[in-house]
């Protein structure tokens, strides 16, 4: 894995993979034949969006001094279906990356993630704090993870440090982002009613997903403590949706589980302060990682341009 540019913050569903180029998936990935199609200009998705996200749109951009580009993307290990990328140097634009498979809610996807850059950009400049994997903690964690994965999955066609890097990835993405992507989804649901009926669909195919993490299959080759920790946050984001969407129902899996007192502390913390700013889904995270024990797996790094 590649270390993790403190521009590019982690995401669960919106991803939590080091973002590389389009045009490096364009040159080693991607057959001739899907080229043309993920080379869209940002226009051809601009014209498919709805007055709220242009306005959403608007207000980033003149919030920030920066254009907002969409952009295709294929889809990643994680499943997100889309990611905000910041600028890095003053003539950079935000990049809302979308994989054709979220195109049915593009307006929601875009709304989202332009709720991430004015919760970030709302703040002073030396509190924009992103969560950021280093080298070290990523060496350390995924050696302290590596025999588990081997224990649980034996040989595998890759090393078993590489298969710990992507639950270290994913448990960060988790922690880090949970708090500020269900404090939007509380935004988005009440300030944007337009929005609510793809916003609940598309929610409701995210815990779908996440429930297949249940699975005893799951469980065979998962080790333990990332099995504890993965289900325990995502008891906690489907609790909180449940809520929001007012069907318990969702997070029923969880509760047969074993994993619903947990869940439910985690999203009372959230529920009882859901319409607060960034600064507060920080500590949110850093409650989280303290319970969790994983205070070291990432530090928070200020988001800054380059030039």
């Amino acid at each position: 894995m590649q270390q993790q540019d403190p521009s590019r913050p982690i995401s669960p569903f919106f991803s939590s993979e080091p973002w590389l180029p389009i045009e490096w998936y364009n040159e080693t990935c991607m057959p001739q034949s899907e080229r043309r199609y993920y080379q869209s200009t940002p226009e051809s998705l601009r014209h498919r969006l709805g007055e709220t996200v242009c306005c959403l749109i608007t207000q980033v951009e003149q919030d920030t001094g920066h254009p907002v580009v969409l952009r295709y993307r294929r889809p990643d290990i994680h499943g997100s279906y889309a990611h905000i990328t910041y600028p890095q140097d003053d003539d950079e634009p935000h990049t809302i990356f979308i994989i054709p498979q979220g195109l049915p809610a593009l307006d929601y996807l875009v709304s989202h993630e332009c709720l991430h850059a004015l919760r970030l950009f709302a703040q002073p400049e030396d509190e924009r704090l992103m969560a950021f994997i280093g080298p070290e903690q990523q060496n350390q964690v995924t050696r302290a993870l590596a025999p588990s994965v081997w224990q649980r999955c034996g040989d595998l066609p890759v090393p078993s440090e590489e298969i710990a890097a992507v639950y270290h990835a994913g448990i960060v993405g988790q922690v880090a982002n949970f708090p500020s992507d269900l404090r939007i989804e509380t935004s988005l649901f009440e300030g944007y009613p337009d929005l609510r009926p793809v916003q609940e669909a598309t929610l409701r195919a995210n815990i779908a997903e996440l429930v297949l993490g249940l699975h005893k299959e799951v469980q065979k080759v998962t080790p333990p403590f990332v099995f504890r920790v993965q289900n325990a946050l995502n008891s906690a984001y489907c609790t909180f949706i449940a809520r929001l969407l007012g069907d318990a129902a969702l997070a029923q899996p969880y509760r047969q589980a074993g994993f619903g007192r947990i869940g439910a502390e985690l999203a009372d913390q959230l529920w009882n302060t859901r319409f607060a700013d960034y600064r507060r889904d920080r500590r949110d995270t850093e409650s989280w990682t303290r319970k969790f024990g994983i205070e070291r797996w990432f530090t928070w790094m200020p988001y800054r341009l380059k030039g």
